[in-house]
């Protein structure tokens, strides 16, 4: 079967994930209200926990379905209010935490396990440093959380050069997040790639998922 078929026939939501994903940044300084923006937004991650229930099956389908679904909820709600959008990303790294813990790597090298720990610990400090609000204990909490889901990406049997750096570009994504509206705030470049880095970790992270348990 040709790849432009097999892609068409098989993987039609990774296909309007790309193309809402795309569409998004295009349309976000239009004329569009916010409810057509919160769905153009929420469609592209929406349609991979669609792409993810569709490829795979049992607990694994509905953990991985429920982190991208739950973070497309955050990419639409964060539109209107910052508070309901991180609640919703919030409960999305949950569900990713346990998705990563089932599948845990036998043995780390002493580098990789470093890795693990500076990402567990550096981004709440980092967050912290980005934003400068040391008593917002909700921000603390979040980016603590964050930190866990991408230690566990990186240290876990999936592939990590595709699911552990899809989440640390995660990760990335929220700290440009947050230095746009504190330290890096003068500096329009980082608002303008929260959203690329934050899709291509998400894309990264669930197509990985889906292969690695679909070739077991």
């Amino acid at each position: 079967m040709p790849i432009r078929r097999a892609l068409v026939e098989d993987r039609p939501f990774l296909i309007i994930s790309l193309v809402l994903a795309i569409a998004f940044p295009l349309l976000r300084d239009g004329v569009l209200g916010d409810v057509y923006l919160m769905i153009v937004k929420g469609g592209a991650v929406a349609s991979l926990a669609a792409y993810a229930v569709r490829r795979l099956s049992g607990a694994n389908a509905i953990l991985l379905a429920l982190f991208m679904g739950l973070s497309a909820l955050g990419d639409a709600l964060i539109i209107i209010d910052m508070g309901l959008g991180g609640g919703a990303f919030f409960a999305a790294h949950l569900f990713a935490i346990f998705l990563f813990s089932r599948h845990r790597r036998s043995k780390l090298a002493a580098s990789q396990t470093i890795l693990a720990f500076l990402l567990l610990a550096a981004t709440p400090l980092l967050s912290y440093l980005l934003t400068l609000q040391a008593t917002n204990w909700l921000l603390i909490l979040y980016s603590a959380v964050l930190g866990l889901m991408a230690c566990l990406a990186w240290s876990s049997a999936y592939p990590r050069y595709q699911v552990g750096i899809g989440a640390i570009l995660f990760v990335i994504s929220d700290l440009l997040l947050f230095g746009s509206m504190g330290l890096l705030e003068q500096i329009s470049l980082a608002g303008a790639l929260v959203w690329p880095i934050y899709y291509i970790g998400q894309l990264m992270i669930c197509t990985g998922v889906v292969r690695a348990l679909r070739n077991n």
